[in-house]
């Protein structure tokens, strides 16, 4: 039987939201793992993203910069899509 660990980081720099740079995310990094097992044509592989559970940002929308914010959303409520958290998974193959 074959393993195989598997652990990388990223890191994300400052992202600002707006041409004005008014609004930004401080920079993150993100860690994420895999553990692979191998025999023949079998392979499972156990893996972690986001491991410290970091919360951030893919996309963030500031009310306060349009006149007649969408969604029914008043002008002090700001609106952001989060990214992924921590998850954890596992996969299996068999090559025939």
């Amino acid at each position: 039987m074959d393993a195989t660990l598997r652990v990388d980081a990223e890191r994300r720099g400052k992202k600002y939201w707006h041409t004005d740079n008014a609004e930004s995310q401080a920079p993150f990094n993100l860690y994420n793992a895999r553990l692979t097992l191998e025999k023949g044509d079998f392979q499972v592989a156990f893996w972690g993203k986001n491991l410290t559970n970091e919360k951030h940002y893919t996309e963030y929308f500031d009310t306060n910069s349009v006149n007649n914010p969408p969604f029914g959303l008043d002008k002090s409520s700001d609106s952001g899509g989060l990214g992924q958290l921590r998850t954890f998974g596992v996969d299996v193959r068999y090559d025939f």
